[in-house]
This record gives structure tokens, C-alpha cells and sequence, in this order.
């Protein structure tokens, strides 16, 4: 414990013993009362100043925390006190980069501090410093190894650093001071083995984590986790059978789970498609390799199955017909085991083929038909990928709904014909009990039957046929939201916005305590440009009063990116920046909230929980929503980097405008103006003063209404102070908008640099800040991501060419660069007879093709001052001639004149374009290289 540089008296010591008292418990009018009383006497005591200032911290006065705070540090540089106060400071302003410095600093006057060292640690893995997290660690182990915190967090650090062997030694050398497990560390001392069991299995020792679990397993109380892991690394290890037996041990547990499904077909040596893998890609690979066996067999053992895996079901994939014979065999004998399961219907559909495909449909699809169940599109939309198979479930549907107008009845299940192929011939049963139909409305198959093919049609381009279908159930059940909701959808994939908004309003009022219908709603109001009419929307479902801060407090990212969206169209750059910065605000609010996770994970042992949850963060920027807002932002300040040049532009167009009138029309027209803008202004007053007024009688009707406890609980969580810059007008004024777009962009390419949006708005930021490299390698990875053939990424090729000629341009002549000459084809074709320098052409010297203008031009500069002559006064004369004869035409040219030849304007494009490609593979090359 280091001495401190200013000792107090005793009893001025106490005093300091109780500031510290009530600061910890919170009493900071105490605090400062005590420690007025000793600075009374040392008005100079650094520590007594530094603590009072990290008491005015807290009580909201942040000036007056950091001046104090200074001022005690420059009173005793020495004390590990007041650095580490300042520290706390910065860490309460999420400064956490001055704030490591601070504790860095404390630590050389006090090297054994175990609170300083604490603050440290949760610092440094906070902001991924994970070698200091390991020395700051492995020094607190040193100085308190009886801690069974410190061995954990000592481990984990070397497991995030990718030392994984040193990991496990750490583990089992803290395993090995346990004498004996209590049963109430019981759970905890299972989730520790698991974790070891994780570390050895991405340190590249399956069999040892396999053996760990086995040998443990009557201490591990995760169960159906053990079961998982253990699944994992026998397919990891290349023994598909008894991985199988698991995996079907947890079918019996839950049937409809779509990872242990992915599991038992890696067993069968069938691979999930690739990430990007487009469904022709897959067919390809299936019809080349899908065929062998073994190779089949020897491809499970590296694959990579999670019970993590995500996503409930992935996309449709081909299949070889070897891998389509285990499936049909498997998911033959699954479904007569399961019979109520739905995985074990639908997965089939995936897989099988002709009419095989079609009797498995047909009967997989009657349920949610005469249930009423709407989402049955959503679950075979994946299958649209296989244009046969959506061709398959169009003559099905059509088939349910000629039966339902004819004989009110659905008509019997199909069934290919008896030994047949899967394109063999389908046979009619009988309609089956409970296929007829006798309800209306709602409870009527032929309305989801309608339903169902409107939006198959809208999924195919056919929307009059979609919107033709979706009428027609209008008619028997006009009160149903899914129909209401479908044609909002349609009519916005034809472009009719308004008509959506319309058809989406219609629904959200069939029920107006659905809050998912009025988000749809929302949604569709703000595509259509009606901003005020969302906002009034969205507002239904929010706190009274407090409106716009409740959605906020909510974190409606989705809403926060749509109207950021409408408002980017309209115009509002401002509130569009208010929006998009609001989702960046949240997402940073993620980042803060891992803090108190530091130290309860590893108190709590939920080790395998806190390495997920550190794993989310670090890819936090993936997540759709950030990428819309960040993007946008983007779109935004580049708007505001053009509003100057706009701007001058309408200045200039509307004095061209009044130029054109007679002076008494151009009077009239400024009065007019001026009107107008009066009429906005008192408009505006208005509003505003409506607004207050509006504003003091909810505050009335509030304090008169009995002020119960829950009362009061609402009037303090709903007071805030005002937003000093609610409609983003501060947003943007923005000095430099290219600066604040570029810090939107470093992210982006950091954190989600296989995204197309991410490298096309880095190409267009780099591009206007003359960035040519960095420009270059983001047009070419935008081309690698999605192909030259993708139009965003053609226009980010165009533009990057397009200032290249420019700089070109700019340059001149000197720099060795020119835009080509294009020369007009026929009765003006160019005489190759060689060029000549000209200085009548502009006034300076200039090349042009030798013909009768050229040497007619050179004669007249050495007759005449050059302020007579020129291309401005001798053009008309030469237009004139050039009407005659082509030997009048003027045309300029470089030096490379002798290489022109003749082409299409198609085909000059072409080639322009090939060489901006070219351009960008170089550079990009040579950043690489660089």
C-alpha cells in the first residue's frame, strides 16, 4: 500500500475515512460537507479535492468534477488516489482510452493496487486489449490466488487471444486446488467443464474435449448441451454413425428442431450450400461431385455444425440423386416415427422431386388450408428457388381453387401412381373427411387458397393476376388482415406506394389493438412519402406526452431507419441525419451494456454464455439495421457536400428566370415571394404557439388528476430535458461533411467489409475526397462481392473512370493526359494527312487536323493580333463553310491521331469501360502490394 505524498492529521484522516463513506453509500451532500471541513484547513490537499470533484461527478455537475479533480492532480502528481479518480471520470464519460492512461499512471505510485487493477482489466477487455487484459490479469493472480475469479479471467484471456493449450493448463491447475465440490457449485462447476470442453474443441483437440465430456459427465448438468456438443465433435472427429445415434436420441426430445436436422444430414455426408451459393451453382456442384459416396462419407468429418447455427431453416440446395435416395429413405422412416411433426413434413419438400414433390406437397399443405393457418407461403417460399417446383405448386393450387368454386370442396389427396419414377404419372383419391367446405368468411379454404396463389403471382412478376386473385378473396372474407396486409404488398411491388399505404392503413384499422398491423402500416405510410401521417401512426402505440422520446427509449430501430429514409427522399437531410444517428446511438448503447457483463459472467461461471456474447458484439456493425442507418448517414452528408454547388445552381437558374421577364412581371414575382414567405412564417408561429399551448394543458390535466403513485412514477420517468436539436438542424451544419461520412465508412469496411452497400458507399466517399487507391479497392471488391454485371457496381465503375478523365483533364496536356478525340463518320471523316499546331483556334496553342480551316487559320494568325481572330469570331464563317465542304471542318486532336479508327458509340463505351476495369484491378494491385 503506497504512503500518501500529503498525510492529514488524524482526526482530518477520519473526515477523509468518511467522505469516502458516503460517497460509496451514495450521501454526496454528506461527502461534500465532509470534505469542505477538511479542506478548510487543506484547501491544497490533492486527494480531498480529487474525491469532492468525483462527488460533483455524480451529482450532475461535470465542470466544476473535472476542474476540481485537475486541480487535486496538480496539487499531488504522486497520488495513485487522484489518478485513479480521474480515471473514474473519464470512464463515466465512456472515454475509456483516457481513462486505461489514468489507471496506467495510478499504477506506477501504487503497483499492487488490486482495485486499480480491476478498473484496468474491465477496461482493457472492454476495449478488446487483450494482451494487457492477460498481464493485468496474471499480476492480480499473483497477488490474490485464492481467488477463483482471477484463474477464471486469466484463462479467458488467453482463450480470446488464441492460446488456447495455455487456456486449458490454467484451467485444470485451478481444478486441481479444489478439494471438493460443494453441492451448491454444483451448476457452476459444470458450466466450467463445458467451458473447457468448448476451449479444447477450437483449439484443434476434439478427441480430448470428447473424452472430457464422457468422463465427466456426471457432473455436467447441462444435459441436452452435452448432448450437442458431443454430436459436434464426433462429426468433427469423422465418426458419422454414432454422431447419427445422438442426433436421433434428440429427435425424440424435440422432432421439430431444423439444427438437429442439418446434423443427421451431415451424417449422411450431405453439405449445407455455401454462403452467397446460388441455387444453379448448387445444381452444378451436385450434378459433378454429388455422387461419390465416399467422398460423401469423408466430407462430414470437416463439417461445421452448431447448435448455434442461427437460422431455423436454410435456403433450398440440390441435390445428387445418391443424396436424394438417403433422404427419401430417411425422412421415409422419420415421418412414420413423428407423425405430428412438422420438420418431418416439410424437409421432405426440399429434397423430392416430380411427382414424388407434388404428393408430398398436396399433402403437407392441407392443414394450414382448412386451418386458416395465413403463413403458409412464407414457409414454401424457399422452394421458389426450383422454378419446376413452383410451377409444381401453381397447377396444385390452381387445381384447390377450380375444385372449391365447383364443388365447395378440396379434391382427394394425390398419389404417384403405384411403382413408379418421381416423374411418373399421379393418381386422384378421394376427397378426404374434412376437405369440403362450409364456412365463409374466414373459416373458408378457398380464401386461403386465393390468398396463397395472389401472393405466388406477386412472387413471380404477375401482379394483375396477384391483384385479380387477392380480389376475389376480398370478396368472401373482406375483414381478414393477412389479405388487407398481402395487397398492401403487392401493390408496392408495382410501385404504386400510395395505393400500399392506403391497403395497409385499411388493415391496421380491421384492428386497431395490433401492433403489428400498425407497424405494417407505418412501414408502408413512410414509403409512400406520408411522413406526418406515419408519425401520427406510430404515435397510437406510444407513452401519452411523451411521444417521440418513448419510441426512442423503446429502441424502434426499424421505425428510426424508415422515417430517416422518407425524410432522406424528401429532402430533410437534417431529420434524415436525426434518424440514422439515433440507430447509431443505439448500437453504441450495445457496446456499453457488455460493461456489467465483465464480472458477472465470470462470478456467475456462464462462461460459454459470456464467449457468445463477446463474439456478438465484436460483429455487432453486421446487423442490418446499423447498415441502413450507416449507409444512409452516408447518402446524407454526401447530399450536404453537393448542397453549396445545388444551391448556387438554383440561385443561378432562378436569376435566369427573373432575367426573362419584363421588369413589371419581375416585380410582381418578388412580391409575390415575399408573401409567400410572410404567409410561412405566421404559419409557423402558429404552429408553434399551438404547440405550447397544447403542451401546458396536458401538463395541467396531469397534475390535477389525483397525483397517485403510479402518477408520479410516469411524470418522473417521462421528465427529460429538452432535445437541443430536434429536427437535426446542428446535424447539418456539419463543417466538413466528408469528414463525418468517412467516419461512417471506416466502420462499415472494418466491421462488414464483405457487404456490397459497405464497399460502394466507401467507393463514393474515397471518390469526392480524390482518394484513388482507396476508391480503386473498394470498386473492386464491390465487383468481387456482386459482379461487374450488377448495376450499383457499373455506376461505381463509370464514376471511378469518369474522374479519372477528369484529373486527366485538369491536369493537361502537360501531365501527358487528354480526353480522345471522337471524330464523326462519313461525309466528315477526318483527312489523316497529318496536324498541325494552331494558336487561332483558342487563342493558345492547339493541334488540329490538317485540312483547308487549319491552313487557312494559320495564314490569318500571322496577318493578324491574335484579339481578332480566334474559334469564338471565326466560327460562324467556318460553320458556314462547313456546310460546303468538309475541308472546313475544325477539329482539334492529340497526338495520337494516326491511331483513331471507326466504331460504334456502343462500342466505344464498351471499351472504356474494360479499361476502368482494368484500372481498377492495377491500383488496387498496387495498394496491396503497397
Amino acid at each position: 500500500m503506497a504512503q500518501p505524498t500529503q498525510p492529514l492529521p488524524n482526526k482530518e484522516s477520519g473526515l477523509f475515512r468518511q467522505v469516502v463513506k458516503f460517497y460509496e453509500s451514495k450521501q454526496y451532500k454528506k461527502a461534500i460537507k465532509a470534505a469542505d471541513q477538511i479542506l478548510k484547513k487543506f484547501p491544497e490537499h490533492g486527494e480531498t479535492l480529487a474525491m469532492k470533484g468525483l462527488t460533483f461527478n455524480y451529482m450532475e455537475k461535470k465542470e466544476e468534477a473535472y476542474e476540481l479533480v485537475r486541480k487535486g492532480l496538480r496539487a499531488d502528481l504522486k497520488s495513485h488516489v487522484c489518478w485513479h479518480v480521474y480515471g473514474l471520470l473519464y470512464r463515466s464519460d465512456n472515454n475509456y482510452l483516457e481513462a486505461i492512461k489514468c489507471y496506467t499512471n495510478a499504477l506506477r505510485f501504487d503497483k499492487d493496487n488490486v482495485q486499480i487493477l480491476r478498473d484496468l482489466a474491465m477496461l482493457q477487455i472492454q476495449m478488446r486489449d487483450i494482451g494487457g487484459f492477460v498481464d493485468t490479469r496474471y499480476r492480480l493472480l499473483q497477488l490474490r490466488a485464492n481467488n477463483r475469479n482471477n484463474w477464471i479471467s486469466f484463462a479467458i484471456g488467453h482463450h480470446l487471444g488464441g492460446n488456447h493449450e495455455l487456456c486449458v493448463q490454467i484451467l485444470s491447475a485451478f481444478e486441481s486446488t479444489l478439494d471438493e465440490v460443494p453441492p451448491s457449485e454444483a451448476y457452476e462447476h459444470s458450466e466450467l467443464l463445458a467451458y473447457k470442453a468448448q476451449v479444447l474443441q477450437e483449439g484443434g483437440q476434439p478427441e480430448a474435449a470428447l473424452t472430457l465430456l464422457e468422463q465427466q459427465q456426471d457432473k455436467l448438468r447441462d444435459k441436452l448441451g452435452v448432448m450437442h456438443s458431443k454430436a459436434q465433435l464426433l462429426l468433427q472427429l469423422g465418426r458419422p454413425e454414432a454422431a447419427e445415434a445422438l442426433f436421433r436420441k434428440l429427435l425424440v426430445l424435440n422432432p421439430d428442431d431444423y439444427r438437429v436436422h442439418e446434423g443427421l444430414q451431415l451424417c449422411l455426408g450431405i453439405q449445407p450450400p455455401k454462403d452467397g451459393q446460388t441455387w444453379q451453382q448448387q445444381q452444378q456442384a451436385a450434378a459433378a461431385g454429388g455422387s461419390s459416396s465416399e467422398a460423401a462419407r469423408s466430407s462430414s468429418s470437416s463439417s461445421v455444425w452448431s447448435p448455434h447455427s442461427g437460422k431455423k431453416r436454410r435456403l433450398l440446395q440440390a441435390y445428387s440423386e445418391e443424396q436424394r435416395g438417403k433422404l427419401v429413405a430417411l425422412y421415409g422412416a422419420l415421418g412414420q416415427q413423428y407423425p405430428k411433426s412438422m420438420a418431418c413434413q416439410r424437409i421432405p419438400l426440399d429434397f423430392l422431386v416430380g411427382s414424388d414433390f407434388a404428393a408430398a406437397a398436396d399433402s403437407y399443405v392441407r392443414r394450414y388450408l382448412l386451418r386458416g393457418i395465413p403463413s403458409l407461403f412464407s414457409d414454401l417460399k424457399p422452394l421458389y428457388a426450383d422454378s419446376a417446383k413452383a410451377a409444381a405448386l401453381q397447377q396444385l393450387f390452381e387445381g384447390y381453387a377450380a375444385a372449391l368454386r365447383s364443388s365447395g370442396s378440396l379434391p382427394g389427396l394425390l398419389q404417384p401412381a403405384a411403382n413408379s419414377s418421381s416423374n411418373g404419372p399421379l393418381r386422384q383419391q378421394q376427397p378426404a373427411n374434412g376437405s369440403s367446405s362450409s364456412g365463409s368468411g374466414e373459416d373458408n379454404p378457398l380464401t386461403w387458397v386465393l390468398h396463397y396463389l395472389a401472393q405466388h403471382y406477386d412472387r413471380l412478376g404477375d401482379a394483375e393476376s396477384a391483384l385479380r386473385l387477392n380480389d376475389e378473396a376480398l370478396q368472401l372474407a373482406p375483414e381478414v388482415i393477412e389479405l388487407l396486409l398481402a395487397r398492401a404488398r403487392i401493390l408496392k411491388h408495382t410501385g404504386d406506394m400510395v395505393g400500399a399505404a392506403a391497403a395497409a392503413d385499411a388493415a391496421r384499422k380491421a384492428d386497431t389493438a395490433d401492433r403489428y398491423t400498425n407497424s405494417m402500416a407505418v412501414k408502408a405510410l413512410f414509403a409512400a412519402g406520408q411522413v406526418e401521417a406515419a408519425e401520427q401512426t406510430a404515435m397510437l402505440f406510444t407513452r401519452d406526452g411523451d411521444q417521440l422520446n418513448n419510441l426512442y427509449d423503446m429502441q424502434h430501430m426499424w421505425y428510426e431507419v424508415r422515417c430517416g429514409d422518407a425524410h432522406l427522399a424528401a429532402g430533410a437531410l437534417g431529420k434524415a441525419l436525426k434518424q440514422y444517428t439515433a440507430v447509431a446511438k443505439h448500437f453504441a448503447d450495445f457496446v456499453e451494456d457488455q460493461f456489467d457483463f465483465h464480472s458477472y459472467c465470470v462470478r456467475k461461471m456462464t462462461l460459454r454464455s459470456y464467449i457468445r456474447l463477446l463474439r456478438l458484439e465484436d460483429r455487432l456493425q453486421h446487423h442490418p439495421f446499423y447498415m441502413r442507418a450507416a449507409v444512409g448517414a452516408v447518402r446524407c452528408y454526401l447530399a450536404l457536400q453537393d448542397a453549396p454547388a445545388a444551391a448556387a445552381a438554383a440561385t443561378a437558374a432562378d436569376e435566369a428566370s427573373l432575367a426573362a421577364l419584363s421588369p413589371e412581371e419581375r416585380k410582381k414575382e418578388k412580391l409575390r415571394r415575399k408573401k409567400e414567405e410572410k404567409r410561412r412564417e405566421k404559419e409557423a408561429e402558429a404552429a408553434a404557439a399551438a404547440a405550447a399551448t397544447a403542451a401546458t394543458e396536458a401538463a395541467k390535466q396531469r397534475s390535477s388528476s389525483g397525483g397517485g403513485a403510479a402518477d408520479k412514477q410516469k411524470k418522473k420517468s417521462s421528465t427529460r430535458p429538452p432535445d437541443p436539436d430536434p429536427d437535426g438542424s446542428k446535424l447539418a451544419a456539419a463543417a466538413d461533411p466528408l469528414a463525418e461520412a468517412t467516419k461512417y465508412v471506416v466502420g462499415l469496411v472494418q466491421a462488414a467489409p464483405q457487404h456490397l452497400e459497405s464497399q460502394l458507399a466507401a467507393a463514393e466517399v474515397y471518390g469526392r475526397k480524390g482518394r484513388a487507391l482507396l476508391e480503386a479497392a473498394a470498386v473492386k471488391r464491390a465487383r468481387d462481392i456482386a459482379g461487374p454485371e450488377h448495376p450499383d457496381v457499373h455506376r461505381a465503375i463509370v464514376r471511378f473512370a469518369q474522374r479519372g478523365i477528369n484529373a486527366m483533364v485538369v491536369q493537361g496536356s502537360e501531365a501527358g493526359g487528354h480526353r480522345g478525340t471522337w471524330y464523326k463518320t462519313g461525309d466528315y471523316a477526318p483527312h489523316m494527312t497529318g496536324a498541325a499546331a494552331v494558336q487561332a483556334f483558342t487563342g493558345r496553342p492547339a493541334r488540329g487536323l490538317t485540312n483547308q480551316a487549319t491552313r487557312d487559320l494559320q495564314q490569318l494568325q500571322q496577318q493578324l493580333p491574335l484579339n481578332l481572330i480566334g474559334l469564338v469570331n471565326a466560327r460562324p464563317f467556318y460553320n458556314a463553310a462547313a456546310s460546303v465542304s468538309s475541308d472546313y471542318v475544325l477539329q482539334l486532336c492529340g497526338q495520337g491521331y494516326p491511331l483513331c479508327r471507326e466504331c460504334s458509340a456502343e462500342e466505344l463505351v464498351q471499351q472504356l469501360l474494360q479499361e476502368a476495369e482494368a484500372a481498377v484491378q492495377e491500383l488496387a494491385g498496387n495498394e496491396f502490394a503497397a
